[in-house]
């Protein structure tokens, strides 16, 4: 992938180009795992392509990175295209454009979960497409999310919740 947080890491990752990284297991584009807490403010990430979890971002393993004002557009993968919020990561997103991003199953624009608790705030989610699953702009599955003062249209999923799917969250 493109940018990858390991083990504690907590760099500031900050107005950059992240465009056409190609990884086939999580975060194409910038992947946060193990208890990592970056700052992720003022990038364009886009074009990402075949990362299982988060082909445009992947937040797992505990971790907590900081996502502002930043575009997160025009990635494709499997689930969570956009943003992949996984397994104990508690990420903040806010001031954010996630839009056109496609995936073969849920989330496309922001999937949650596996115990997620992020904190989504004055984004923009529009245009995500889920191919074969739920939540086109937002889905959460066993999670606790905090999401608020967003503007999610124009996204697609044809199963259940086009704009967004909550399924089993506190």
């Amino acid at each position: 992938g493109g940018i990858c947080c390991l083990e504690n890491s907590s760099p500031s990752i900050l107005r950059n180009r992240i465009v056409g990284n190609r990884c086939s297991s999580k975060g194409a584009g910038i992947c946060c795992l193990n208890n990592s807490s970056p700052i992720i403010s003022g990038n364009v990430i886009m074009h990402n392509i075949m990362a299982r979890l988060g082909s445009g971002l992947c937040c797992s393993g505990d971790s907590s990175p900081t996502i502002v004002d930043s575009t997160i557009a025009a990635n494709i993968g499997t689930h969570g295209a956009g943003i992949c919020c996984y397994d104990n990561s508690s990420p903040t997103i806010t001031g954010c454009e996630v839009e056109e991003n496609l995936t073969a199953e849920d989330g496309a624009g922001i999937l949650c979960s596996e115990e997620s608790s992020p904190f989504i705030s004055h984004n923009s989610v529009s245009h995500n497409s889920s191919m074969h699953g739920c939540g086109g702009g937002i889905c959460c599955h066993r999670s606790s999310p905090t999401i608020s003062d967003n503007t999610i249209g124009d996204n697609y999923a044809p199963k259940l919740g086009g704009g967004m799917f909550i399924n089993h969250c506190s």
